[in-house]
């Protein structure tokens, strides 16, 4: 019997210890804040009428935002957005995929939806404000792990997009 309390507590030292591994360890857990600009031009577009209501269009885009960030692991690289869009004269819904290939190397992937919705001002100018939640879904080194999700807020003109977005990040 004196070797009963020995297994036990072995037991629970190599459980702990698969629980411990089993589990993503993360080296950082920030706040960060993020900011993305880019030029109003797509990389490639390809506009489909689909012709049950006038204007009613879906769309598959990529294009790119520069990033900037006052975290330097988050600051000063360009993505590539994979988004695809179900929209009626410009007011819709659109989802999809972005790489971030970082300035250490490493990539991480996001993905994201959101709604758009478009209006023309007298004089024919327009804006397009859109909104919607993001979660990063892995990554490469450093970032394989990484988790995190947010909303952003953003808009678009003639003469360019943006967003803005706070999100809490672990990895």
């Amino acid at each position: 019997m004196r070797g009963l309390p020995k297994f036990f507590a072995s037991a629970w030292i190599v459980a702990l210890t698969a629980l411990a591994l089993a589990l993503p360890a993360y080296a950082e857990s920030k706040k960060v804040t993020l900011s993305a600009k880019r030029p109003l031009a797509w990389t490639t577009s390809t506009v489909v009428a689909i012709g049950d209501q006038p204007n009613h269009e879906i769309a598959q885009r990529v294009y790119s935002y520069e990033i900037t960030s006052p975290d330097p692991d988050f600051n000063g690289f360009k993505t590539t957005n994979h988004v695809q869009a179900d929209e009626v004269a410009g007011t819709g819904s659109h989802r999809g995929y972005a790489v971030w290939p970082l300035k250490n190397g490493d990539t991480v992937y996001v993905k994201f939806e959101g709604t758009h919705k478009t209006m023309v001002k007298d004089g024919g100018a327009w804006e397009t404000p859109f909104e919607g939640k993001f979660e990063f879904v892995g990554g490469t080194g450093k970032y394989k792990n990484i988790k995190g999700s947010s909303t952003y807020k953003g808009k678009a003109t003639p003469d360019g997009a943006g967003w803005e977005a706070v999100v809490d990040v672990q990895y």
